[in-house]
Parts: structure tokens; C-alpha cells; sequence
């Protein structure tokens, strides 16, 4: 029997070809990446893949000085899209279409997508036909204060909620009492807020502890008041505080006696240096406690377990 070389080698797979049940099918069975890379490739299926949107567990979208980064996450994976400015020869025209965008790819390194050589001012237009793929779950917008001017981060802010984000990070750098005045005052309560710059140790305002999630990187000028203010929150993270032992207490014991929802979840830091006191933490509570490798679990209930939804608290403590 003769080998054919020829006849063995391996043909393109006719993606285009394919029925359109069958098309959406192999489709789905990508990463959320890859959609942007088939997308480029022909305009046809950039219109298939807009109709279907593909879901995804959740969107961040990050405007720096010089990209526009998607990190895409989904059940079992996850995948990030970046665009990149360039001074030399950026793409000018508006953006109409994926296809616009062939020649623009850079490269796919670790689950990145890289495409490079845009000026600016089509970031937008570059956001609009990215998130018109997908069906998020959730979408977050993550401001760089490091980079990004006055001007630009409000400019930012405000087209994350006009485009109803579920969550706005601010990230990076020194907020002035001013600045983050000013922030807190363009986000409804009814979203999520994160903030990982550092904030002045005087820093007050009425809706800090309103918020459906709450996440100061630097809390330490939180008070006791400010946690026991929190009502109907899906989560409290505060990284760095002022708080010890017996201000866990006081506050363990008022959530024991509250009768309204205050939040699902709270994580913390108990000042830097102190050591945690369980004597001192759970003086005048009933506890249960229980242990599992490196952290410390209490279960608590509320004394009247009669009003609201959540009536047993886990406190859990990891060291290390």
C-alpha cells in the first residue's frame, strides 16, 4: 500500500460551513476569549456570537492610562482580553465591527488576548462591542486613580453606571477626603463598592456603610458606629482596622441584640499587633466553638431568633 502524504494532511475545519444549531453548539463549548478572536475573523459569525451571548459567572472591565483590560470569568475558567494604546499609528476610525480589528491582533499568551494600537479615544467604542458578546452575571469596573485624571476617572465612573455595573473598584494611589467625597457621591448605595486606595484616617461620609457590598483595603477609620450603621448588606471586608478583642465584642453582642438585617458576611482585621482574645471576644455570648486546620470557627444566634432571615452568625478567625 502507497502512503499519500497528501491525501493525509489534515484540511481546515469549515467553521462557517457548519448548520446554525450545530455552529452555536462548537461555539459554546469555547472560552469566552475566544469569541473575540473568532469574532475578528469574520463578521458573520461576529453577529451569531452577539445574538446567542455567551454567559459568564462574571465581567471586570479595567480602564487604565494606556489599555482596556476584560477579565472574563466563568464556572470552571478564566480569561482576560487587553487592548493596548499605541502612540505610533493607533487606530483612529471609529469602531464599527470586530473584523476592523484583524490586523491589530498581537498575540494569545496564558489564556491573554492581546490586541494593540488604539488611540484613546475609540476605548468606548471598543467596550461597547466587547460586552455586547456576553450575558455577565455580574460586571465590575475598576477605576486606577494611579493614572487616571480627575477628569477621566469621573468621565469613567459615570459610563460604568450609566452601563449598569453591578460593582465600581477604586484602585491604587492616595484618595483625598475630597476625591472619594466626590466618588461616593456619583454611586448609588444600590451597588457594590471596593476600594483598595489608601483613605485619610478622618475620612467620614453618609453612605461609606451603605452600600449592597462594602471593601476597604484601609479602614482604619472605621469605628465601631460605622459597622454597627450596616443594614441589609451581602458583605462587609475590611483589610486594616483599629479594632481589638473587646471592640469585637461590643459589636458581636449588638448583632446578637439586633433586630434588623445588618449583612450576610463580614471579614476583618483586627489591628495590626494585637492579639486575639477569646475570653475577652466572647465574654457575655453564647458560643459554640469548633476547629478546622488553621482557623477558628464561633456560631452564635440572635437572642430574638424570631424576626429577619439570618439568625445564626459563624465567626471564623485564620491565623497565619
Amino acid at each position: 500500500m502507497k502512503y499519500n502524504a497528501e491525501a493525509c494532511t489534515t484540511k481546515p475545519f469549515q467553521l462557517l460551513k457548519l448548520p446554525g444549531v450545530a455552529l452555536n453548539q462548537v461555539v459554546r463549548m469555547m472560552h469566552g476569549s475566544e469569541m473575540i478572536k473568532l469574532a475578528m475573523c469574520s463578521h458573520r459569525l461576529e453577529l451569531s456570537i452577539r445574538s446567542w451571548k455567551y454567559k459568564l459567572k462574571e465581567l471586570e472591565v479595567s480602564l487604565r492610562h494606556e489599555s482596556l483590560l476584560f477579565d472574563l470569568t466563568e464556572a470552571n475558567n478564566s480569561s482576560r482580553i487587553a487592548f493596548r494604546v499605541r502612540e505610533l499609528k493607533p487606530h483612529l476610525e471609529p469602531v464599527t465591527k470586530m473584523s476592523q480589528l484583524c490586523d491589530r491582533f498581537e498575540e494569545e499568551v496564558n489564556g491573554i488576548v492581546r490586541v494593540q494600537g488604539f488611540s484613546r479615544e475609540i476605548m468606548f467604542d471598543l467596550y461597547n462591542l466587547v460586552v455586547s458578546f456576553y450575558a455577565p452575571a455580574t460586571i465590575r469596573w475598576v477605576l486606577d486613580v494611579n493614572v487616571l485624571s480627575r477628569e477621566t476617572l469621573l468621565k469613567y465612573l459615570d459610563m460604568g453606571l450609566s452601563e449598569n455595573c453591578s460593582e465600581i473598584s477604586i484602585e491604587n494611589g492616595d484618595l483625598s477626603i475630597e476625591r472619594l467625597t466626590e466618588l461616593m457621591d456619583r454611586i448609588p448605595v444600590t451597588k457594590g463598592l471596593k476600594v483598595t486606595s489608601r483613605i485619610p484616617a478622618d475620612f467620614k461620609h453618609p453612605n461609606a456603610f451603605k452600600y449592597r457590598a462594602i471593601w476597604y483595603w484601609m479602614a482604619q477609620w472605621v469605628t465601631l458606629d460605622d459597622l454597627k450603621s450596616v443594614r441589609n448588606s451581602d458583605s462587609v471586608v475590611l483589610e486594616w482596622t483599629n479594632f481589638d478583642s473587646k471592640d469585637m465584642n461590643e459589636f458581636l453582642r449588638y448583632w446578637v441584640d439586633c433586630d434588623e438585617e445588618m449583612m450576610k458576611r463580614i471579614k476583618l482585621r483586627i489591628r495590626e499587633g494585637a492579639l486575639i482574645d477569646k475570653n475577652i471576644l466572647t465574654d457575655q455570648l453564647l458560643v459554640l466553638e469548633t476547629k478546622k486546620e488553621k482557623s477558628l470557627h464561633y456560631y452564635l444566634k440572635k437572642r430574638n431568633h424570631k424576626r429577619g432571615k439570618l439568625v445564626l452568625g459563624r465567626l471564623e478567625f485564620v491565623y497565619g
